[in-house]
């Protein structure tokens, strides 16, 4: 695992990741994530795959953050 991480830390993160409040962290960090690659100027400079990807992901797996704003 990386910067020494042990395997037990990544089977603890793995099992947060998966707890409701896993979710919405991943949900929330992919949503202003998005906000902040979409605001870079000029837009030719933005990384429009990953802004892709990332809406992917928010929309697919992690809609939590949103649904919590909307809701």
């Amino acid at each position: 695992m990386r910067n020494g991480q042990s395997i037990a830390q990544g089977g603890e993160a793995m099992v947060f990741l998966s707890s409701m409040r896993g979710q919405y962290i991943v949900s929330q960090a992919l949503h202003h994530g998005i906000e902040a690659l979409s605001s870079v100027e000029p837009e030719t400079m933005q990384e429009k795959s990953n802004i892709s990807d990332m809406e992917f992901l928010r929309d697919s797996l992690f809609n939590l953050y949103r649904v919590h704003r909307e809701g």
